[in-house]
């Protein structure tokens, strides 16, 4: 069953590999179920891993974003493809996009689906305010968001296009911004600087994104910047077993916000790998594996169905 039928009526792929124990992975932001593959691949033996593709992304790319807030969308899809691969209950692991989609399913449905969580590099806030002051991007949030402000206002009269008849300019502004973003998520400047100018080669993201729908990742990069989600109730709804995986020098997240998940779900067991940034797996890819491999163990002996 590689694909399923949301309930809105449109298809979204879902890929399982492996067998055994089942567990859902929920990718972030420009990525897919593809990247999850090179870090599931030792553990396919004693377990199976659900990896849908969100909508607008990978081979859901055609299911459009109906939601003002695709954060609620992504989490019906997630309900939606369980009921229909008849899973009760699972461990899920999210990260970054992924994680707050993870959340917001807590949120909303109360979790029932899950049975423990491991949630990556992802604060309970978007943007800072008085009570808050390690929102996304932290002190550089009031740049960018200004840029990401100006792009949204320029391409707003253009939505009605393809890509391929947008002005040049605007999709050279959307590239550059996506890079300077994708840069962020690593910590060490080297790497950083690798991400971001691939980002900025069009033939290589378009292998990532397909920019046929590119109006999905507007709407998603609308809400965030609309919308000021705040989901530390979400983490307050979570009432089972809760790892939090920080990037000690994540630069998309400060490691302070994250923290504070520790006060919400008081639970949550905190564990933070100094060195890496957002996108651990990468960045980390041993401790990543080390946390990974504790984390299904413990799902190993938790008694699921």
């Amino acid at each position: 069953m590689p694909y399923v039928r949301s309930r809105d009526g449109h298809s979204l792929f879902v890929r399982v590999v492996g067998r055994g124990e089942p567990c859902l992975l929920v990718h972030g932001f420009a990525s897919d179920s593809r990247s999850w593959l090179p870090f599931v691949a030792p553990f396919t033996r004693r377990h199976s891993f659900v990896i849908p593709d969100l909508r607008g992304f990978g081979r859901s790319h055609e299911a459009p974003l109906g939601r003002t807030c695709p954060l609620t969308q992504f989490a019906e899809d997630l309900e939606d493809t369980l009921a229909a691969l008849a899973i009760p209950s699972l461990p899920v692991i999210g990260i970054s996009m992924g994680a707050f989609t993870t959340v917001q399913s807590f949120r909303l449905f109360g979790g029932e689906r899950f049975s423990r969580y491991l949630h990556i590099d992802q604060g309970p806030v978007i943007h800072n305010r008085a009570d808050y002051a390690f929102g996304m991007l932290g002190a550089a949030q009031a740049r960018f968001f200004t840029r990401l402000r100006s792009l949204l206002a320029d391409l707003d009269a253009h939505l009605h296009l393809p890509w391929a008849e947008l002005p040049r300019a605007l999709q050279r502004e959307f590239w550059a911004l996506l890079a300077d973003f994708a840069a962020a998520a690593f910590s060490t400047r080297p790497l950083a600087a690798v991400v971001g100018a691939l980002t900025r080669q069009e033939r290589f993201m378009r292998s990532m994104l397909k920019v046929e729908r590119w109006q999905s990742y507007i709407n998603i990069v609308r809400a965030y910047l609309e919308l000021d989600y705040d989901l530390r109730d979400g983490f307050r709804a979570i009432d089972v077993p809760l790892t939090v995986l920080i990037g000690g020098s994540s630069r998309m997240y400060p490691p302070a916000g994250q923290r504070t998940i520790a006060t919400l779900a008081p639970h949550a067991v905190i564990r933070e790998i100094p060195r890496a940034g957002h996108m651990i797996p990468y960045e980390a890819p041993r401790a990543f594996l080390r946390e990974l491999d504790l984390f299904l163990a413990d799902t190993a002996t938790s008694g699921l169905p």
